[in-house]
């Protein structure tokens, strides 16, 4: 599951979250998430590796200020394209993102998404690949593609059992209006890393559209 040419998406919503998809707020009024549902239980061990200039310990740490503004930026330019406030990186955010970061990597970086009280309420998104080098931007740069498969003013499905946004729904944490910070951490593990990004305020609520 961890081939070098192959990275893995999944996302969350709010309330009522949906089992490795696109992650939201509160777990009763949100959607689950977007994403593939492949390689959820990683088998590396924890290697040791860091990130150059990145903040954290062990096999977890937040990007460099530099990677920071690439993965802010891309953000961004997908939001302006839709006419939505800019987000801006969030340390607190990150840091709750980092903290779930060294949950996984603890576990081999399996590409599971946190719970409601983990993720402190925050929206989230994963990506994941053999190598955590570049991961950050080219997750990102994958979640907003996603926007050729979002017709413009979808809700998310008010129905739980409706998985038809699964195909769109890292998209539209990223665009989501209401959503203003971001932060990221990674998880780096001898066979897998894990690039996870939470959302404040979340996105991805059942019967809303992004924007």
């Amino acid at each position: 599951m961890a081939h070098s040419s192959r990275i893995q998406l999944l996302a969350i919503a709010a309330a009522t979250a949906l089992t490795l998809a696109a992650c939201g707020g509160d777990d009763s009024d949100s959607t689950g998430g977007a994403g593939s549902t492949g390689g959820a239980g990683g088998t590396g061990s924890p290697s040791g590796t860091g990130s150059p200039g990145g903040t954290g310990s062990g096999n977890a740490y937040i990007p460099a200020a530099e990677e920071q503004t690439r993965i802010v930026n891309l953000h961004n330019d997908a939001r302006a394209e839709v006419g939505v406030p800019d987000l801006a990186w969030s340390d607190t955010v990150a840091n709750v993102a980092l903290t779930y970061a060294q949950k996984l990597a603890t576990q081999g970086c399996p590409m599971v998404h946190s719970s409601y009280e983990e993720r402190n309420n925050y929206g989230e998104n994963l990506a994941s690949s053999s190598k955590a080098q570049g991961l950050g931007e080219t997750g990102t740069t994958m979640w907003i593609a996603e926007k050729s498969s979002y017709t413009p003013g979808t809700p998310i499905p008010t129905n739980e059992n409706d998985t038809s946004w699964k195909a769109w729904g890292h998209y539209t944490q990223v665009v989501w209006r209401d959503t203003s910070e971001v932060g990221c951490a990674y998880a780096s593990c001898s066979a897998r890393a894990v690039f996870v990004c939470h959302y404040n305020p979340t996105g991805n609520w059942r019967g809303k559209a992004p924007y």
